[in-house]
């Protein structure tokens, strides 16, 4: 009876120490799977599920745990979870972890098209800094797409890496609206948008670029429109009337119009290509994405209610 007692004894410690050993070893999967995550980019990518990185990896161990708490499939779920306000120091692009769209849909036809002529513009940093994780500007054209897409309003974010094709041509950071203008001639020859969009993030202080309404804070937006081309009038008129729009609904939310042309300034900004190109600047680098997340709700209505007339 002694016997079986302590060898019945011995097979519950037995069963105790492998379920040890295996929530040890989970625990560790955990822990490196955010470490895997070295900057912005690596991090969002995996929090949106693309299948490239985890053939990379070979881990889902961190899927079922957030899985719990967001749908990884969906952007805004992360933000709303605050696991998307975050903080970073600096962000070194990595061409090798790149975004890909979280959810992805064949369109023909597209009514509108988002690019980052400057892809690696980023947010404020927030309570992941030690992972040296920020969103940056491409998240936010994610967001906006998604605000679209829940509009009915068919929406495609350039996926193509700015970065990348600027090193395969050997052509510096300068360059990058000639290596935007590539991709945004083959999206207007290829599609026939209504708005093509150019975002990025400001550079101006926090003061200058948020605005509260009611108990929300929103990232301002400002609109470029290049003079030094054929199609300035018309797409003045369309940047006139978005942020008029805008300010009907939200009055401050939008900075109004900068003009820019003339002898050493770009007047140009790809809108030669079509009287449909804007450039949107949501926010500056001191904005939360929370903030930009509340802008983008603000402006994918207004770009519902102009293509709508």
């Amino acid at each position: 009876m002694v016997k079986r007692f302590k060898s019945k004894k011995r097979k519950h410690f037995k069963l105790k120490y492998i379920l040890f050993i295996i929530i040890l070893i989970g625990c560790f999967y955990v822990v490196k799977d955010f470490k895997l995550a070295r900057n912005n980019q690596d991090f969002i990518k995996r929090l949106l599920k693309d299948s490239n990185y985890y053939m990379k990896y070979e881990t889902n161990i961190i899927d079922d745990i957030l899985s719990i708490f967001i749908d990884v499939k969906k952007p805004l779920t992360l933000i709303k979870n605050g696991l998307l306000n975050v903080k970073s120091t600096s962000l070194t692009y990595d061409v090798k972890n790149y975004i890909k769209d979280p959810t992805p849909v064949k369109k023909s036809d597209p009514l509108v098209y988002i690019y980052n002529t400057h892809q690696d513009e980023e947010y404020k940093a927030g309570n992941l800094k030690n992972y040296n994780i920020s969103p940056n500007v491409m998240m936010a054209s994610y967001l906006l797409k998604e605000r679209l897409d829940k509009l009915n309003i068919n929406t495609v974010v350039e996926e193509a890496n700015i970065v990348e094709f600027l090193n395969l041509n050997n052509w510096n950071y300068n360059s990058s609206y000639k290596a935007s203008r590539v991709f945004l001639k083959d999206a207007i020859d290829k599609y026939q948008a209504k708005l093509y969009i150019d975002l990025h993030r400001d550079a101006i202080n926090k003061s200058l670029s948020t605005i509260k309404i009611g108990n929300k804070n929103y990232a301002k937006v400002l609109f470029v429109i290049g003079t030094d081309n054929k199609n300035y009038k018309k797409n003045m008129k369309i940047a006139t009337k978005i942020s008029d729009m805008i300010n009907d609904k939200y009055p401050g939310l939008s900075r109004g119009i900068l003009k820019k042309g003339g002898k050493y300034t770009n007047g140009v900004f790809n809108q030669d290509l079509s009287s449909k190109v804007i450039l949107i600047e949501c926010g500056a680098y001191q904005n939360s994405i929370d903030e930009v997340l509340n802008t983008t709700d603000v402006l994918s209505r207004v770009i519902k209610d102009y293509l709508n007339g």
